[in-house]
């Protein structure tokens, strides 16, 4: 629903929800890098009544578009989750993981200049937008490709509850899945313009590059969890980057729609 079709109950219910997921999310962010937008919107605020205050002071328009700014970073940081967890098995079996890291950013930096993925983990990207839209964000000279996703979005959501209720599916109680119907639901990267997502998977191969030069500069080491990974480390010796190979061992989960957007 959006915010002009609201009531004022539900407009207010609404703002109290985003503010409580704000604090949240700020508090338990698990990005390590800044975004693109991170000098453009303002940083996600940390206590509850200055969310509160924050939201009331913002225009429908700016709520809608901090946002989908928001959605954009999370689904960014899931490419960036998919990219850094695909290449840790190869890099596990190097027996030079600062090499094997320095060779997979050369090959970052030839998807974001040349649109050639030769990456050393599988995945697909747009690769014939990929250069151009990376020059313009880098020279900052970009479309603002944020505000034309918030309709695309909003229609998205129209169409995936539309879906829903056709095969009697109740999109908020996730009890006994049909995965047939869930599998064949309108996929929202289909609404979505092209420098949507090619912008969404730049900010993840730079986050990507970010990983890749710390293991490049300071090695890597894998532990299990169990272990204490900062047992007989000298203080004085440079950092190192540490994957608990436990958390790698990650479920595919279909969750409900999420309302990430104004629906």
């Amino acid at each position: 629903m959006q915010l002009s079709k609201m009531t004022d109950d539900q407009r207010k219910s609404f703002k109290n929800a985003l503010a409580h997921k704000e604090v949240y999310f700020a508090r338990n962010d698990p990005k390590e890098w800044p975004s693109l937008f991170f000098n453009i919107i303002k940083p996600k605020i940390k206590t509850l009544n200055s969310a509160i205050e924050f939201y009331e002071s913002l225009t429908d328009k700016e709520i809608e578009t901090r946002l989908a700014v928001h959605h954009w970073e999370a689904q960014a940081w899931d490419v960036y989750e998919a990219l850094m967890g695909c290449g840790l098995l190869p890099m596990g079996r190097s027996i030079d993981p600062k090499r094997w890291a320095e060779k997979e950013i050369d090959n970052v930096n030839l998807l974001l200049t040349e649109g050639r993925n030769q990456l050393m983990t599988s995945r697909e990207f747009y690769e014939d937008a990929i250069p151009l839209i990376y020059n313009q964000l880098v020279i900052g000279e970009w479309n603002d490709f944020i505000s034309t996703s918030i309709d695309e979005l909003n229609s998205f959501y129209e169409e995936e509850s539309k879906y829903y209720k056709k095969h009697g599916y109740d999109e908020y109680d996730p009890i006994d899945i049909d995965f047939k119907i869930l599998c064949m639901a309108p996929k929202e990267e289909d609404f979505l313009n092209e420098a949507y997502l090619a912008a969404m998977e730049i900010q993840a191969l730079i986050w990507y590059r970010e990983f890749l030069t710390e293991i490049k500069i300071f090695g890597v080491t894998f532990y299990d969890g169990e272990s204490e990974r900062y047992e007989n480390i000298d203080s004085n010796q440079p950092r190192r980057k540490y994957i608990n190979i436990n958390q790698l061992n990650r479920l595919l989960i279909l969750s409900p729609p999420q309302a990430a957007l104004i629906r």
